[in-house]
């Protein structure tokens, strides 16, 4: 589109926003990193004190309770690409 190769590494579900919020479906192409696992999993940062070491706590008990809920599945699954979703549905 720009005349030049340009590379977008991230998540699949963000590649696939970018193509249909771009409307650019045919133009952009999405391939795996064969050495990168099938899930990648994100991660929190907080000062390391005791005010960090609170937060961290209290994000995890959400993100626990959060984690189980249909609306949450529902949620990671819509921005990813259908032949994505077999590899991340057992990990939901």
């Amino acid at each position: 589109m720009k005349g030049r190769v340009d590379i977008i590494v991230g998540y699949p579900s963000e590649h696939t926003f970018l193509k249909t919020t771009m409307d650019k479906q045919d133009s952009l192409i999405q391939l795996s990193v064969l050495e990168a696992k099938a899930v990648s999993k994100g991660y929190i940062g907080c000062s390391k004190n005791a005010q960090g070491d609170e937060t961290v706590k209290a994000i995890n008990n959400v993100l626990n309770n959060v984690n189980q809920s249909e609306q949450f599945k529902a949620v990671m699954l819509r921005w990813l690409p259908e032949n994505m979703a077999p590899t991340l549905t057992p990990y939901l």
